[in-house]
Formats: structure tokens, sequence, C-alpha cells
């Protein structure tokens, strides 16, 4: 049997209605809903494998439907948001307790959401709680109605059972093309260390994604040999062509060199990426590097 409650989702409530406005692209929006599921995850690990065993790992599937008028499906088995979570999970720009994590400002499910779609819903299962519970956001009558509070569907559930299923319908933005081509590409770069630790299973459209290193220069170094006008000599040594520098990073103007002094950088389709809490956040060029 269905049990109907109320979450509060002031202050703010018209801000949802030009979220959709946004300077998104599709993967950094899908990229939002596999942030809080991460998040899920971290946050309980312990207690999930404690009840699943050390080998679980945390799976997000997104499935797009193309045919009008669209809809997006990203569904998590983590935790799920237990229900002294929902007031600040539901109410935009509540920034969370934790803000170590890949959740930092509090806004990104419903920004993403409300961009992609007018209507969309979450169900959730939490760990550890025998409730099922669903929200649904139409934000045209949100906003026509200027309502403060929506129902919450509960029913009951087995209370080792965890989840969140989030779907968004009559898309304003229909992925199609080759756009989802760079969806997947994307994803696959975005969650790379998750996904090659082995700790994310990350599907796409039924797709398992996976990470390939790619290919990195083995030679040696050639400029004493140019300098000299002389070949290299037997025993010069090989080197592998790949750095990881510290936590920050510094070009000179002139130059354009690196200089290590504090954002950690790997290989990556482009030259260099930057990883924040294990999540590509921004891919770096040769001319990004120079300016």
């Amino acid at each position: 049997m269905s049990v109907a409650r109320k979450v509060n989702i002031r202050p703010g409530v018209s801000v949802l209605s030009v979220l959709r406005h946004l300077n998104y692209s599709p993967w950094f929006a899908l990229a939002e809903f596999v942030d809080n599921s991460l998040q899920s995850y971290i946050e309980t690990k312990s207690k999930i494998h404690a009840i699943h065993g050390p080998a679980w790992k945390v799976k997000v599937s997104i499935d797009i439907d193309t045919s009008h008028p669209g809809r997006i499906t990203i569904r998590d088995n983590a935790a799920g948001i237990a229900a002294d979570a929902f007031p600040r999970a539901f109410r935009p720009a509540v920034i969370p307790p934790d803000r170590t994590g890949l959740s930092e400002f509090g806004m990104g499910m419903k920004s993403a959401a409300c961009w992609f779609a007018p209507k969309w819903q979450v169900r959730t299962k939490a760990l550890s709680e025998a409730v099922e519970r669903t929200v649904r956001f139409d934000i045209a009558t949100i906003v026509r109605d200027e309502l403060e509070e929506l129902d919450i569907d509960e029913r009951p559930a087995v209370p080792n059972d965890h989840f969140t299923e989030v779907a968004l319908d009559e898309l304003h933005h229909i992925p199609i093309g080759r756009t989802l081509g760079k969806i997947k590409d994307h994803l696959t770069d975005i969650y790379r260390v998750f996904l090659r630790d082995g700790a994310l299973d990350l599907r796409f459209n039924g797709e398992s994604l996976s990470y390939e290193e790619p290919p990195v220069l083995t030679a040696p170094f050639l400029q004493r040999a140019e300098r000299t006008g002389q070949g290299l000599a037997k025993g010069d040594q090989i080197r592998v062509w790949a750095w990881t520098l510290g936590e920050r990073l510094r070009c000179t103007a002139r130059s354009g060199k690196l200089c290590p002094i504090g954002v950690r950088l790997v290989p990556s389709r482009s030259p260099y990426s930057r990883e924040w809490r294990g999540r590509v956040s921004t891919a770096v060029t040769f001319r990004d590097l120079r300016k």
C-alpha cells in the first residue's frame, strides 16, 4: 500500500524553471547523476560491503530512449536517499554537510534533471530502511501553482535492498547520432579512475564502459644527441614519457613548460587531464598550457 508524505522544495522554487537554460552539455549533465551514485557508495562503503562482501561494486546504468518525446533513465545500486536526507536532496542549492566528496554544491541532480526535462521523478530505496520512496517533479505545475511541497509516495520494501532510479521525461534535449558516442567517450574519460580501479560498473545503453590507457612513448631522450651532432650511444637510457605531477600546475608564460607546484595530471585523449577527487574534471590541451 502506498502512503503519501511531503518534501519541502523551497527556497528557490522559481529557479527550477530557468535551469533548463544552463550552459550544460549532455555528458556533464549525466555525470551529475553518476557523481551522486558514487558519493552515496563512498559514504556507505563499509555498510554495503558488510552485507554483500568485498567484491561488490557500485553499478550505474544510463539508458536513453531517443524516440519522441524522449526519456532518460539512470539507475544505480548505491545506498539510496535516506529519510533524513530528503529535505536536503530535493531543495535547490542546499549545501551537503560533507563538501569533501563529489557532491559539493547541492545543485547537481536538480540542475541536470531540469536541464534535460520538464518532468522527472526519483524512486529510491535507502539501505536499512523498510520503505521505498518516489518524488515526482512537474516544473511547469510547480512554478504555476507556486508549490513549496511535493508528495512522497511511500511503499513497503525489503530493508537490505538499496537503489536510486531517476527518470527524465519529455526531454528538452534528446541526444541523438554522434552525441551518443560523445557521451559514452566523455563518461569513460571522466570516470576512468573508478573504472580502472574496478570500483564502478558504468553502463550506457546496455554497453559496459571500460577505460583503456593510451599508448605512452617509450624512447631515449634525443636532446643530447642533437646538441652534439652525434647519434645515440650504446646504452643510452630508454625513458617512459609519462609523468604524474603535483597537486597544482603552473605554466611559464614564455615557454609553456610545466612546473609542478602541487593538480595531478595523467595521460588522456587530450595531452593532459586534471583529476579531482578521483574524477577527471578538466581536459587540458597544449594550446591551453602555452597561454
